[in-house]
């Protein structure tokens, strides 16, 4: 299973992402929820506390990368299917359970018309530098 940081769920790597690279974080995000053939998997861990999906989108929408990092990838996702850059279904929320596993539950779309006008995702340009 990948880490995460709450919100969602990256490729297991040998230490979570540091704060001091939140901005790289970001454009890792931003990438993946652009590209609409990319399942994207949410822990929804924590986040029940602070309200639903809708919530965390709102409070997304004005912080940006560099504040409530997990409610801006809330709102990346409102964006992204609110402008058909993705389908709702591609995208699979997980609520912890009492015995530390995650469990996934199904979430009905949510008028997402109820947050205004929404620019598209760019998922902007990233290129991978591989070593041999």
């Amino acid at each position: 299973m990948g880490r995460s940081t709450r919100g969602l769920v990256f490729p297991r790597t040998s230490s979570p992402p540091s704060p001091s690279r939140a901005q790289d974080f970001a454009s890792l995000a931003r990438k993946a929820i652009a590209d609409p053939n990319v399942e994207l998997h949410v822990d929804m861990t924590g986040l029940e506390r602070f309200g639903d999906f809708m919530d965390a989108a709102k409070r997304g929408l004005p912080a940006g990368e560099a504040d409530h990092s997990t409610d801006y990838e809330m709102s990346l996702i409102a964006r992204a299917v609110a402008n058909g850059q993705r389908a709702w279904s591609s995208v699979k929320f997980y609520y912890p359970r009492s015995d530390g596993t995650m469990q996934f539950k199904p979430m009905d779309m949510p008028d997402l018309s109820k947050l205004g006008k929404l620019k598209p995702v760019d998922g902007g340009k990233f290129g991978y530098c591989h070593r041999r």
